[in-house]
């Protein structure tokens, strides 16, 4: 009986290929989002640690974010007073189902050289349904341009994935409540959304 080497060859490395595969999937090297490190839950709490997270940017360079200035916090005009264009989005353990809407971040990067090191506060206005890692801010462009040093922002975004470290701590605004009107209101009709109230 003559045997193809060729084709022995070709089932050997069909089988190294599938035990590789198998490997990955028993070793839980592909099994789906990162996992949250256990412990206390960090982003419902405020402290002095920082957290490891990463950073990635969406929208304009230095817009707010989403084109309709909203998002799954349903807030509008993220780009006045008081979010300012410094929206983010959370992934599941910031955004919380909605409860971590309106929540305040610091947030800082010290890599790359084009970060300042310096924190800036964020808002969370939305949700990030494609973590990259255990705990990940998809910012506005220019909540992401706010970590560089002055003069840096666009390089900074060009990094497009940066590392970052994050802390919650408490929103400063000037009033406890503020509500948005919606379009079509008039004498006979009055629809009112809350924007935000002030987080405890």
């Amino acid at each position: 009986m003559a045997v193809n080497v060729s084709t022995m060859w070709s089932l050997m490395q069909a089988q190294v290929a599938m035990v590789v595969a198998l490997s990955f999937l028993v070793s839980g090297a592909w099994c789906g989002p990162p996992k949250v490190p256990p412990g206390k839950n960090i982003t419902a709490t405020y402290g002095k640690d920082w957290l490891d997270a990463k950073a990635t940017w969406y929208g304009k360079p230095t817009g707010a974010g989403p084109d309709d200035n909203g998002g799954g916090c349903g807030y509008k005009d993220v780009n006045k007073p008081p979010f300012n264009s410094m929206g983010a989005c959370g992934n599941i353990p910031i955004f919380k189902d909605g409860l971590g809407c309106g929540s305040c971040f610091e947030i800082k990067c010290d890599k790359p050289v084009e970060c300042s090191g310096k924190p800036v506060v964020v808002h969370i206005t939305d949700m990030n349904y494609e973590p990259i890692a255990a705990y990940h801010f998809d910012l506005a462009g220019t909540a992401f341009g706010a970590m560089a040093k002055k003069g840096e922002e666009e390089k900074l975004r060009k990094a497009g994935i940066i590392d970052m470290q994050f802390r919650r701590v408490k929103c400063k605004y000037g009033s406890k409540v503020t509500f948005h009107l919606e379009k079509g209101c008039g004498p006979n009709y009055l629809a009112a959304g809350q924007v935000r109230r002030r987080r405890r």
